[in-house]
């Protein structure tokens, strides 16, 4: 089994074991690296009825969030380049493209949903999703961004966790 020792009273012997996993889980879970798991339908009830403490909840936070797919599709981001030469600065600009997908709920206002933005190293990956599908996503919440007549949750560095 596990290796023993001399204990502090003289005769004593003491067992020694490795943390189990269930303990060092416990430990992972505690610590709060687990991402939180929510649904569209969630994320946009708890952004409506106080965004202030759901901006608490969630701000810096991986969550795992679950939705059917709307869209898909690129926003094209101006990335500034500037170097230093000998000679003076230089600096330009370039287009990033940035793939994304909106989510929305089962039971979500018209209109909202969630925007989920990947990097520009998973084109790929948001191309083989299609609009109708069921996805569970890890994102990093950014914010709420509330428009005239619906409420958009930002989520970035998204990866695809399950796909139904």
């Amino acid at each position: 089994m596990g290796a023993t020792s001399r204990g502090p009273v003289r005769g004593k012997e003491y067992r020694r074991t490795a943390p189990g996993w269930a303990a060092i889980g416990a430990l992972w879970l505690l610590a709060g690296c687990a991402p939180l798991s929510a649904s569209v339908d969630r994320l946009t009830r708890e952004g409506r009825s106080n965004e202030l403490k759901a901006i608490a909840k969630y701000r810096q936070k991986r969550v795992r969030v679950s939705g059917t797919i709307e869209s898909v599709g690129v926003r094209k981001v101006e990335e500034v380049v500037a170097s230093r030469t000998v000679s003076g600065a230089t600096g330009s600009t370039r287009r990033i493209p940035y793939p994304y997908v909106n989510l929305v709920g089962r039971h979500s206002r018209r209109g909202d949903h969630a925007v989920c933005y990947f990097t520009p190293y998973q084109a790929d990956t948001v191309g083989g999703l299609k609009p109708g599908s069921t996805v569970t996503l890890k994102c990093e919440f950014q914010e709420y961004d509330e428009k005239r007549d619906h409420l958009e949750v930002i989520l970035n560095r998204c990866v695809l966790y399950r796909r139904w």
